[in-house]
């Protein structure tokens, strides 16, 4: 959203900003698949807590222990709680509530489980960024629906939204019959 050397709103942020009063929960979709390219924290929130069961707080951070290892679990803790607070402690947020990227069963302010849950639809829009943004980070531009699904490859589709493959698919078959040149799918070779 911001030019981290010049510190000013980017051209994408500039877009996400009109847009936010119209949809806001599209931006924050968008949003959510840039932190997960620009942020360790959610990277490793969206490719290690499946979807659908409750996480305890304690039990994210033996994890991330594990995913990081030589990092204090007190430090580690920061961006646990980072994540807790854009998720909404006893507050409502679109992270959280709206998109089930982290629903909080707290007891006063102190965090006791985290589930996330799967979003029932995903705009074929939102897909087509999530796309380019998966290509450009891999470096290829042509992809198998299967490699989008793969549990043992990360950043994919399923784990970042938690949307199912004929749902995907049907957003694909959207995309493609739309005039572009953005998105070309062949479904029937995967």
């Amino acid at each position: 959203i911001m030019d981290r050397k010049d510190k000013i709103i980017s051209p994408l942020g500039r877009i996400l900003a009109d847009k936010y009063n119209q949809d806001h929960k599209s931006v924050w979709e968008v949003m959510w698949i840039n932190m997960y390219y620009n942020s360790l924290a959610v990277q490793f929130y969206i490719d290690n807590i499946d979807f659908g069961r409750p996480y305890e707080k304690k039990e994210i951070l033996t994890l991330m222990a594990d995913a990081f290892p030589g990092i204090a679990e007190a430090t580690l803790n920061n961006p646990l709680g980072a994540l807790c607070s854009m998720f909404g402690i006893n507050e409502m947020s679109c992270l959280g509530d709206e998109m089930g990227q982290g629903l909080i069963e707290a007891k006063g302010k102190s965090v006791k489980s985290i589930t996330r849950t799967t979003d029932p639809y995903i705009k074929p829009a939102i897909i087509a960024y999530f796309l380019y943004k998966y290509a450009e980070a891999h470096g290829r531009y042509s992809l198998r629906v299967s490699e989008l699904f793969d549990r043992n490859n990360k950043g994919t589709i399923e784990k970042v939204f938690g949307i199912s493959r004929s749902d995907f698919e049907n957003a694909l078959r959207s995309l493609s019959s739309i005039d572009n040149d953005y998105v070309s799918a062949d479904l029937l070779m995967g």
